[in-house]
């Protein structure tokens, strides 16, 4: 900025008109040339430029014509327009180049991510797959051990029930009052019990011991008989007679029975209750299963449910009619 700039000499043709005129066409030319220069640093030039190159720039303008004057700022407008375009673009393609190189680097990175998600999921979908198949191989050997569990279990409960069939349970009776010989006792029990025409036979008892925790309470007595039919005829007399008196004992006879019959059975009591406060005649069918005798027709129930929603239906509402009560 510092720089002095020398205009060419001028000559006026008249001090009135003002318009300054170059005396040649060489002079004409050297002065353009200075003025395309000038106007390149004009460009360059910020608003502190000093007022005397200002003033030279507009003496060295004056002596162009207007139309030369405009061809000549459109020139050099328009190189200064494309030297900073070129500069700007080199730029521009610079910044784009680089951050391309982020972008590339960057989804290169993500497709090594993508083919080792897609390899492990792969990977996983075989596992599933085997694993699948391996459920579908145990849930059916588990289906075929629940059937072959099933069977056993009844086999089991069947061969359970027929080594206990000549067995009876009697409660009530005092702890040691066998004094060391319980079948002994036992015998004369049931002799003293019933009489010798209720019974098929002689009531023989092949064993006898008392079963559950040695409490205060008394225990149990787990008498085996000799012969099923007499067995089975006491149970009968038992149920008809309910609790029974031996030397100032309350006693109670029940057979002995699994703890799969003594659960099946026990579903029942609730409906049982019922029906015995309604008088209809029902028992209790191996293997846990409830008959209900009513106006004739026995039906069977092995759900208490099923038990319950017939006797709701069709026994209690004839609880209160007349007509139905010696129809039972």
């Amino acid at each position: 900025q510092g720089e002095k700039l020398c205009a060419p000499p001028v000559s006026r043709s008249t001090e009135e008109t003002g318009r300054l005129e170059p005396k040649s066409t060489t002079q004409r030319q050297a002065n353009t040339m200075k003025f395309r220069s000038l106007l390149r640093k004009i460009v360059h030039i910020t608003s502190s430029a000093t007022r005397t190159l200002r003033n030279r720039t507009i003496e060295m303008a004056a002596q162009l014509n207007q139309s030369e004057l405009a061809n000549l700022i459109r020139t050099i407008i328009r190189e200064e327009n494309q030297a900073e375009r070129l500069v700007f673009q080199s730029a521009i393609r610079e910044e784009m180049s680089i951050a391309i190189e982020k972008v590339q680097s960057q989804l290169n990175a993500m497709d090594v991510t993508i083919t080792q998600c897609k390899e492990k999921s792969a990977e996983v979908d075989e596992a599933l797959s085997n694993m699948n198949s391996r459920i579908t191989d145990l849930e059916e050997s588990t289906t075929g051990l629940q059937v072959e569990n099933t069977k056993l279990k009844d086999k089991v409960e069947r061969l359970e029930m027929h080594s206990r069939k000549f067995n009876m349970r009697v409660f009530g009776l005092d702890n040691g009052i066998e004094k060391g010989n319980p079948t002994a006792l036992m015998t004369s029990f049931f002799k003293e019990m019933f009489r010798s025409d209720e019974l098929p036979g002689d009531p023989t008892v092949e064993n006898a011991h008392q079963v559950g925790p040695d409490k205060n309470t008394p225990r149990a007595m787990l008498v085996r008989m000799q012969r099923l039919q007499v067995k089975q005829a006491i149970i009968n007399l038992s149920k008809q007679k309910g609790s029974m008196n031996f030397r100032g004992m309350r006693v109670w006879i029940y057979p002995d029975l699994t703890s799969e019959e003594t659960r099946r059975r026990a579903m029942f009591n609730d409906v049982r209750k019922k029906l015995r406060e309604a008088k209809v005649r029902h028992g209790i069918r191996h293997p846990g299963t409830l008959l209900i005798t009513f106006k004739g027709e026995t039906k069977s129930f092995s759900s208490s449910k099923d038990a319950e929603t017939h006797y709701s239906k069709v026994i209690k509402p004839t609880l209160h009619s007349d007509s139905d009560v010696f129809g039972r």
